[in-house]
């Protein structure tokens, strides 16, 4: 059997003739595993493979089990066509590992129901972009949004069966709001107004606290006197209709209003003989009236000092106690 010029691959048993690059003639009777290029090739001088009858020849290198790398820094894309490197998919990922991720995620939507599917274009017309929303679960008409009533304390202040949540769902609707989404904002508006009214409550008590203490230094011992005059004109001019009325208008503790009451309650009760008499409002005294007091007393102490040395002294200490009155109450 003559030699090839071609490369041959030879099984076991048969044998092969010296090589195409020396002169050798013999055939062997080669044996053993599938072999390479001269199973038993002859003895040529310029042979490439064996010598004739060897019967050994050249194995295939056993690779099983063993861990393919590819070369540092290789980049797939060089054995892609050039169409392909141009691709999208080329540009997105990498390496070999990224694409074959990639086409994982990819596969698992092939063969879906395309209603299954949401893909929007940058350009997508309000139409689109709806019909995408409905695949998500926006309903085709208002009367699906149901809307739970709210807990806690949102509860007492908002419900929701009120005509004005039918025009919000109407909002929603019109703006494409999924009703899982609608329902953490109406329960989210709930909590802010629960916070809302806490607040606000938080500030008409600390608002009452500062008008009474104003009024305090405004009225020093005349205070007490003032507001039972005060509380003594809203019974007879109103009654309880009256003093509710007033703490809704959060006009409770208003000064001028406090004033003009107490006014109206002393000559009430002068009219009744009450006023400065026992039952009546006290002899509370105001600092501004206290200091004006006092001064007219140091007044006619100075006139009394030449002829009544006596009287100017007890004037003066009258005057001093008065200031002292009015200094303690402005504090």
């Amino acid at each position: 059997m003559r030699a090839s010029s071609s490369f041959r691959v030879y099984y076991d048993g048969e044998g092969g003739d010296g090589g195409t690059g020396g002169g050798g003639s013999g055939t062997g009777a080669g044996g053993g595993d599938a072999t390479l290029i001269g199973g038993a090739g002859g003895g040529g001088d310029g042979g490439t493979v064996g010598k004739e009858g060897a019967g050994a020849g050249v194995k295939a290198p056993d690779t099983t089990g063993a861990e393919f790398k590819l070369p540092e820094g290789w980049d797939y894309r060089s054995a892609l066509p050039p169409e392909l490197k141009e691709s999208p998919s080329a540009k997105k990922y990498a390496n070999i590992e990224e694409l074959v991720r990639g086409f994982d995620n990819a596969s698992q939507f092939i063969g879906r129901p395309t209603e299954h599917l949401i893909e929007l274009a940058p350009n997508a017309t309000p139409e689109t972009k709806r019909t995408a929303l409905e695949k998500m679960g926006l309903p085709k008409e208002i009367a699906g949004y149901e809307l739970k009533p709210l807990k806690g304390e949102a509860a007492n202040l908002l419900k929701t069966d009120h005509p004005n949540f039918g025009v919000l769902k109407e909002t929603a609707f019109k703006l494409g709001i999924l009703p899982d989404q609608f329902q953490g904002f109406v329960e989210g508006f709930g909590d802010l107004v629960v916070k809302g009214q806490k607040d606000m409550a938080a500030a008409e008590i600390q608002r009452n606290a500062d008008n009474i203490e104003a009024l305090k230094g405004e009225l020093g011992e005349a205070f007490d006197g003032d507001v039972a005059a005060a509380n003594f004109a809203v019974k007879k001019l109103g009654g309880e209709e009256l003093a509710v009325s007033i703490n809704k208008a959060g006009l409770g503790t208003d000064a001028p209003l406090l004033r003009m009451l107490s006014k109206v309650g002393k000559m009430l009760a002068e009219d009744e003989g009450g006023g400065d008499k026992p039952g009546g409002f006290g002899e509370g005294i105001t600092p501004d009236a206290a200091k004006s007091q006092a001064q007219d007393l140091l007044r006619q102490a100075i006139e009394l000092q030449a002829s009544n040395p006596m009287k100017a002294r007890e004037l003066n200490a009258e005057a001093q106690k008065l200031f002292a009155r009015a200094e303690k109450r402005a504090k």
